[in-house]
């Protein structure tokens, strides 16, 4: 795996995966539901409403901010990508109250997530911010 910087496809059509990916976890800054439902696969629109999927995100989110995301590394295997993704989020205070960590108030982790070419472009098949939740592939 090599380090991708999303910056370079800024001149690429908007289906080119490191501008739907930009675009996706930007939006998820964002708090914005609903666009990131839209960068989600064919298969996953078909099992999810869209409704469903915009309230559990809300509620899961409530009090976190992702303050930071990056490639970290990423492999493209055909029409399938898996990309390592760097994060740093605050969580809501009430996270905090039962660990003993001082002043640090944020969390930085790695995670992977699951990207299909399709023929609107690359889409998002499995993100980690959703991982526990009961639509997750």
């Amino acid at each position: 795996m090599v380090a991708l910087d999303v910056s370079a496809y800024a001149a690429d059509k908007p289906s080119s995966l490191g501008e739907a990916f930009h675009a996706y976890y930007s939006h998820e800054q964002k708090g914005d539901w609903e666009y990131i439902y839209s960068l989600r696969t064919t298969a996953f629109q078909a099992g999810v409403r869209e409704s469903e999927f915009v309230r559990a995100m809300r509620n899961n989110n409530r009090g976190w901010r992702l303050d930071d995301f990056r490639i970290v590394a990423y492999r493209i295997d055909g029409d399938r990508a898996r990309i390592l993704i760097g994060f740093r989020e605050r969580p809501p205070a009430s996270f905090w109250s039962s660990l003993r960590t001082g002043s640090k108030r944020y969390l930085e982790m790695t995670q992977e997530s699951i990207w299909v070419r399709e023929a609107t472009g690359w889409r998002c098949a499995r993100s980690p911010s959703e991982a526990h939740l009961p639509f997750t592939e």
